[in-house]
């Protein structure tokens, strides 16, 4: 998999339930783009494959498959921070 070798701002830190930390990444059109070759045809990998880029756990990435194994508590809480990033804007009028 390829992390993009430039430095990326931190978006928000947060403690996972199981005490461990992810640091998260705001997101770049590359980072979009390598998702969507990672995951192929299969939106399910699609999550995956964007977190895989843009989240450390303790400092580290993961690979997409990691995340398969992870705590569903602490996958869920990196996916709900991910997935706000990319919630529609919704038009106030």
């Amino acid at each position: 998999m390829t992390v993009p070798t430039s430095p990326q701002a931190v978006d928000k830190v947060l403690e996972l339930p199981s005490g461990k930390t992810a640091t998260i990444f705001k997101s770049k059109g590359f980072n979009i783009r390598q998702a969507q070759k990672l995951s192929g045809d299969d939106t399910s990998l699609y999550m995956n494959a964007l977190m895989a880029q843009l989240v450390q756990i303790d400092g580290n990435f993961l690979v997409m498959e990691d995340y398969d194994q992870m705590d569903g508590t602490d996958y869920m809480a990196i996916r709900a921070a991910v997935s706000e990033n990319f919630t529609p804007l919704v038009s106030k009028t």
